[in-house]
């Protein structure tokens, strides 16, 4: 399994915890080290963005994102400060062809935030956040859960992001 020191990665125990929210924060708190956004999703559906298709191919989906409506979460993390994000639509047997594929087009010590909810199984990161609304949600992705670095409950206001940080080239917790 490969680590990427400069990769953040978020995950969660399901739709609508806070992961998003999340990315949007970090983002908005790092925007100065132009942060790439990527957002990952195994649901497929036509997109408003499709002019900017990276790559398309069975069962994987590549684009980048230049709308700022804040309709989409990859638009929503290029309206809270990311200077690139990509948005990746593909199934499990592409998830780290997809990553590679975006992190080709990127400098090895570029900041970078995902959100996905399986690429844990696959990958170190410099740092692995979790979040969850409650307990009953964490059993059907507990295996991603006991990976995390970090472990917050969706809308714990009591979580202190500034101990987040980066530097030589790795996201870390202090």
């Amino acid at each position: 399994m490969n680590t990427y020191k400069n990769i953040l990665l978020i995950s969660g125990s399901g739709r609508n915890t806070g992961k998003t929210t999340l990315a949007c924060q970090l983002i908005m708190r790092f925007a100065g080290l132009n942060i790439v956004a990527i957002k990952i999703t195994p649901h497929f559906h036509d997109n408003q963005i499709s002019e900017n298709v990276v790559i398309k191919k069975e069962g994987l989906k590549i684009m980048t994102e230049t709308s700022t409506d804040g309709k989409k979460d990859s638009s929503k993390m290029l309206l809270a400060g990311a200077h690139r994000v990509f948005y990746i639509q593909t199934t499990d047997d592409h998830v780290l062809e997809s990553l590679e594929t975006v992190l080709e087009r990127l400098h090895d010590e570029v900041p970078v935030i995902i959100e996905s909810g399986g690429l844990g199984k696959y990958i170190g990161a410099g740092l692995k956040i979790f979040v969850t609304k409650n307990q009953k949600e964490v059993s059907k992705n507990s295996e991603l859960m006991e990976q995390s670095d970090v472990i917050i409950r969706s809308g714990n206001a009591d979580f202190d992001y500034s101990r987040i940080t980066y530097s030589d080239n790795s996201w870390k917790i202090i």
